[in-house]
């Protein structure tokens, strides 16, 4: 009878540890879909991407050969500042000084040379044209004859697009918002609002055309693979593997490591030339010829790479990263499927949230008495003491998965949930044991 009874507890728990397994499952991928981290995860997050790509060297770094970078950081110059005023019933713009803006002058030379010969992969412009300029017509006009472009925007307080000042066409339009938790950027966000795509899915649709972006019943799909809208971002191209310029990087630094991988930044006017006009004493800018070589078949980024003194840092795994970086890592991450649904990554999940419910509902606790001996600890009712085993059993599972999947599972949410999925079976089971030991009393 023993045996028999035994049996039937065994058949009992293990069809409930499948039912539950499946809840965990849909639990993951609920927390999977919000585009921030608890607080506990991002120590995780960091340590072992480090481990991974830094110590073991996973991850093979791009050929730097795929990529031109421009840096405008110090392309800057003066334009006058002024404030609106009402006097009068009329409304006036009064002068109040003169702020810093990117030389809109050079991006329309470089634009309008581009569309002559657009032989790059796809251009990204990760500049926010506020304000307005004499140059910005010209600058505009050869934006349009652009190609497999993306010119970034971004979102209000209130998650409204906040366009460019000036009339830039929203087909070459793409938003390059980041999420952050606790101010550091740790996930990305393809789609936002069910209608805006965001600059790195724009780049990969784009340059693989065929491979469209959609949202289906259960998942979003890319092409023919479902994949998660929001991930945590791989860094293939990181903030201290960037900088120099071409010359200083084929010269110098590969003498020194012909084994390095290097990526350089250039400033614009390394490409343009000045020529004085017989007629006048203006000069006129062209771009060198030189430049053409340089951006064949590369996805070219201009924006601002100064890690110093930038505008566009933010906090991210590897610590301080430039905005136009994170971008790329994002479309990097989609090319190499980062954020794909396989079969192997569900079934791996069914099997480790299988085992952890069957040992949850089989024993009295989950901290059995080898972990009381190997911690020298008693408390095995202990609400803390449980939630230490479940969160060391999920963050176990998480390493596992991002080291073979390459994606991070949510820890704190999947241990509490357990935590009182084991609470509320000791509960129920002395309710029920103190109603059998009533009724035979009576």
């Amino acid at each position: 009878m023993a045996s028999k009874s035994k049996k039937i507890k065994i058949l009992r728990v293990t069809a409930l540890s499948f039912v539950n397994s499946i809840l965990m499952l849909w639990l993951t991928f609920v927390l999977l879909s919000y585009p921030y981290v608890f607080f506990d995860e991002f120590p995780l997050i960091r340590y072992s991407s480090a481990f991974k790509n830094l110590i073991l060297k996973w991850e093979k770094p791009p050929n730097p050969d795929n990529f031109a970078f421009f840096d405008i950081a110090y392309d800057k110059v003066l334009i006058e500042k002024t404030e609106q005023i009402i006097s009068d019933g009329d409304t006036l713009s009064v002068p109040i000084g003169h702020q810093p803006i990117t030389d809109r002058k050079k991006l329309a030379i470089l634009f309008e040379a581009m569309s002559r010969n657009p032989n790059y992969k796809f251009l990204v412009c990760d500049i926010e044209f506020k304000d307005f300029t004499e140059h910005d017509s010209a600058m505009i006009a050869a934006i349009k004859k652009l190609p497999r472009m993306g010119i970034s925007y971004h979102r209000d307080d209130k998650d409204k697009p906040v366009h460019p000042d000036i009339a830039i066409p929203k087909s070459k339009l793409s938003l390059s918002d980041l999420e952050k938790t606790s101010q550091k950027a740790v996930k990305f966000k393809l789609f936002h609002n069910d209608s805006l795509k965001s600059t790195p899915l724009v780049m990969y649709e784009g340059i693989y055309p065929k491979e469209k972006f959609r949202k289906g019943t259960f998942f979003y799909w890319l092409g023919d693979r479902p994949i998660l809208n929001s991930f945590i971002i791989d860094y293939r191209i990181r903030p201290f593997g960037f900088g120099g310029n071409a010359v200083e990087n084929d010269t110098t630094l590969k003498k020194k490591n012909p084994k390095a991988v290097n990526y350089s930044k250039n400033n614009l006017e390394e490409y343009l030339t000045f020529k004085v006009q017989t007629d006048e004493e203006d000069k006129i800018t062209e771009v060198d010829s030189s430049f053409y070589e340089f951006t064949r078949d590369r996805i070219v980024f201009i924006g601002d790479f100064a890690v110093d003194n930038g505008n566009d840092i933010h906090e991210t795994i590897y610590g301080d990263t430039q905005g136009p970086l994170i971008l790329l890592n994002a479309f990097l991450a989609l090319e190499n499927r980062d954020n794909q649904i396989t079969v192997g990554f569900i079934l791996y999940l069914l099997v480790a949230y299988w085992f952890i419910s069957f040992a949850t509902f089989y024993y009295k606790t989950i901290y059995g008495k080898w972990i009381q001996r190997l911690t020298r600890k008693s408390d095995a009712g202990s609400f803390f003491a449980s939630m230490t085993i479940f969160l060391a059993y999920f963050m176990t599972i998480s390493i596992i998965s991002f080291f073979t999947f390459n994606i991070h599972i949510g820890t704190l949410i999947l241990a509490f949930y357990m935590n009182m999925i084991e609470k509320g079976k000791n509960f129920m089971n002395k309710k029920f044991s103190a109603k059998t030991v009533e009724e035979k009393v009576v």
